[in-house]
């Protein structure tokens, strides 16, 4: 048997994904009630945030940059991991606005990039092994919702273990990472160029109105999600909600995906293409964003989590396949990276530098600061839906058109 040609084991891929999810539910899920509980303002919790997405823009490239650089992208996740696990133990151990916003911003360093470095690994494989991603994407969704929902009972009862609990998963992430098969980045010399010719940007792609169109809906949603992110654990407190309550809703946030990684969802993503599915995402965000505005019991604000999966999905696996597709063969990595990034980030920086300063002040003026921004959102998603969905609808598919779709 040539063994170039043996088929790997995606087992370990299937286990990797639950656990680093099922510790990602922590921060995802917790951190910012955490926060809010240990006297940081929502304004601030926002602000930081900002400052997080500022720090993006230059740790996700630095990280890719060692990550193609190194021998194996294996040994810069690894490296990732241990360094957030030494930052987490001293956000366990810090006290005070100022040295909690400071452990924030350091743990983001490494612990944001570290996912576009074991997804790119999972590619590598799956691409090698001919696997779909989606189904081992899923297994995180798995984990994720199972750590939210025990973590919820656990938190609601002692808060203190929210960094023991989160130590210990990165411990079992790391260990998996070592067992993750090596992934050796394969030197290639850069295309000569002609004199005076200059290398294609990845920026001419924006030239094309659909990859424009998806990145702007793709940044409208960021926007929203992120919002939701940083204060649906602020906002829960506030209706009388708990840990538990925030708990059960991430479950349902993560249980919502899975239709929309296989079965009638995802079928229902392909037949339609991603350009209709982020239109979708534009309507449900109109209802959910609404709703939330409106809660007045923790219990209807849980339930809003259900629309995540038919927002999230086409979102990072729609877009992403999307985009792929799209880019000359030179630029498939450029075009995940340098274009989408920017949108990505803005959007979360609107979210956390604009959206939450609102609250902020209005909170400080004696309004509920946080529903008035909800209140906004829906709005938000339908105008940015209404003018770029119009267009979109009333185009007549070309075959070049139904070819691109995912």
């Amino acid at each position: 048997m040539n063994l170039e040609q043996k088929r790997e084991n995606p087992l370990i891929f299937y286990i990797f994904y639950f656990v680093v999810f099922f510790g990602g539910a922590i921060y995802g899920s917790f951190i910012s009630m955490y926060l809010s509980n240990a006297g940081m303002k929502s304004e601030t919790i926002g602000f930081v945030n900002g400052i997080i997405q500022i720090i993006s823009l230059i740790a996700y490239p630095v990280w890719g940059i060692l990550a193609d650089r190194a021998k194996t992208k294996n040994t810069v996740l690894i490296i990732e991991l241990i360094l957030i696990i030494a930052t987490l133990v001293f956000f366990n151990f810090a006290r005070g606005v100022l040295m909690l916003a400071i452990a924030m911003i350091v743990f983001s360093i490494f612990n944001q990039p570290m996912h576009g470095v074991y997804e790119t690994i999972t590619i590598e494989h799956a691409r090698r092994n001919n696997w779909k991603y989606s189904p081992i994407r899923m297994t995180g969704t798995f984990g994720f919702s199972l750590m939210a929902l025990l973590a919820g009972f656990w938190l609601s009862k002692e808060e203190t273990l929210i960094f023991p609990i989160y130590i210990a998963s990165m411990v079992l992430t790391l260990i998996c990472a070592f067992l993750l098969p090596k992934t050796e980045n394969i030197r290639r010399p850069r295309p000569e160029k002609k004199n005076g010719e200059k290398r294609e940007s990845v920026y001419v792609m924006l030239k094309n109105k659909r990859v424009r169109n998806v990145l702007i809906l793709m940044a409208t949603y960021m926007m929203c999600n992120s919002f939701n992110g940083t204060y649906f654990g602020i906002f829960m407190g506030k209706l009388g909600g708990d840990y538990t309550h925030v708990g059960i809703a991430n479950m349902i946030m993560g249980l919502a995906e899975v239709p929309f990684h296989i079965g009638p969802g995802r079928r229902w993503m392909q037949r339609i293409g991603v350009e209709k599915s982020m239109l979708c995402v534009m309507a449900a965000g109109t209802i959910r964003y609404t709703i939330a505005a409106l809660s007045q019991n923790p219990w209807v604000l849980v339930w809003t989590m259900a629309f995540n999966g038919i927002m999230l999905v086409p979102t990072i696996v729609g877009v992403v396949e999307f985009l792929y597709e799209m880019a000359p063969d030179h630029l498939k990595t450029s075009a995940q990276n340098a274009l989408k990034s920017p949108f990505q980030i803005g959007g979360m920086l609107i979210a956390n530098l604009v959206f939450g300063r609102i609250a902020g002040l209005l909170d400080g003026i004696g309004y509920e600061g946080i529903r008035i921004v909800y209140m906004g959102l829906g709005p938000i998603c339908l105008i940015v839906g209404l003018i770029i969905g119009i267009p979109i609808l009333r185009r007549k598919e070309t075959p070049e058109d139904a070819e691109a779709e995912v």
